[in-house]
């Protein structure tokens, strides 16, 4: 048995880990992952292990969330990203996270509706 593989997919219901052997021929599913929220991206940082999962959610409002178990539990930003009250712009969602370079321990970038960029 090679190597294990990961896809990390998001869908309008959640998050979902599949693994599987370098073959690629039987997936393990792991999930759902989020709270009933639409998650648009997870990225698995290579750096450290974490995933991170971008959430959606009707109620809750966007909000990042992080792994460092490959998906056993999950932990919510203390600090999601918004807008400064008196700028005019109210956050509208989550739509891609990315882990920094190997140089930028601890960064991850976020894209966001305004299109905007955070780090």
């Amino acid at each position: 048995m090679g190597e294990r593989v990961a896809l990390f997919v998001g869908t309008n219901k959640d998050g979902f880990i599949l693994t599987s052997d370098s073959a690629r021929e039987v997936w393990d599913v792991n999930g759902p992952h989020g709270r009933g929220s639409s998650v648009d991206h997870m990225a698995f940082d290579g750096r450290d292990g974490t995933i991170y999962m971008v959430e959606n959610h009707d109620i809750y409002g966007p909000e990042v969330s992080r792994s460092t178990d490959f998906g056993k539990t999950w932990e919510s930003s203390e600090k999601n990203p918004r807008f400064e009250k008196d700028s005019g712009l109210v956050m509208g969602k989550l739509w891609n996270i990315q882990p920094g370079r190997e140089s930028e321990p601890g960064v991850v970038y976020l894209g966001a509706m305004p299109a905007s960029l955070w780090r």
